[in-house]
């Protein structure tokens, strides 16, 4: 319980890097347990004509024309957007409400993943395994987990936990968007940019 209580608080931590990783292996773990439900539970196929998940799991390399090059830029800076929303709403105790986007992008690519629900399906289902690691879909997610914990305090409301009504911050007492939040917000579209460029040209 210490070294859960430990980890978690890891959301909240003055060091971006310590935010990443917790967030970014959270949301790994998330994964690998929606890959192992939707392979060995769900029908294959089951989530393939939800439009939403095609955009969050299609390899861009496959695209076709700049018009659908120009959906997917659009769409991306909306799922930034929201994450930046949610962390500017409200903070549960460690947990800013941007964290719920990436997590979430998580479960869907493993459900994804597990059922074979690709825009552009596999022969067969993969089977879970570590041979994921470092293929295309879990970088656009890692930019989001770096836009989320960049911008991780900027959060209006405040609650200390999810049961608890939550308190407006004193404008005062809340930080301004500064140079640390802009760095890792340019951060998060270049990492996003760079790694779709190179599945597309590489």
């Amino acid at each position: 319980m210490f070294i859960l209580k430990k980890f978690f608080r890891g959301f909240d931590h003055d060091k971006i890097y310590i935010r990443l990783f917790t967030l970014f292996h959270f949301g790994l773990i998330l994964f690998f347990l929606s890959w192992v439900i939707g392979y060995y539970l769900l029908p294959e196929g089951v989530l393939q004509d939800i439009r939403i998940i095609n955009y969050l799991t299609r390899d861009l390399s496959l695209l076709e024309s700049a018009q659908d090059y120009i959906y997917y830029a659009v769409f991306y800076i909306g799922v930034f957007g929201f994450i930046l929303l949610g962390n500017f709403i409200m903070k549960v105790k460690y947990f800013p409400y941007g964290y719920l986007i990436p997590l979430a992008w998580m479960v869907l690519y493993g459900l994804t993943v597990g059922t074979n629900s690709f825009a552009v399906p596999m022969e067969i289902a993969m089977a879970p395994s570590l041979a994921i690691v470092g293929q295309a879909g879990l970088h656009e997610i890692l930019a989001a987990s770096i836009m989320a914990v960049s911008t991780y305090d900027l959060n209006i409301f405040y609650a200390e936990n999810l049961t608890a009504s939550s308190k407006r911050i004193p404008e005062k007492n809340r930080p301004e968007l500064e140079k640390t939040h802009k760095r890792g917000i340019l951060a998060a579209f270049l990492v996003l940019l760079l790694v779709n460029l190179f599945k597309v040209f590489i």
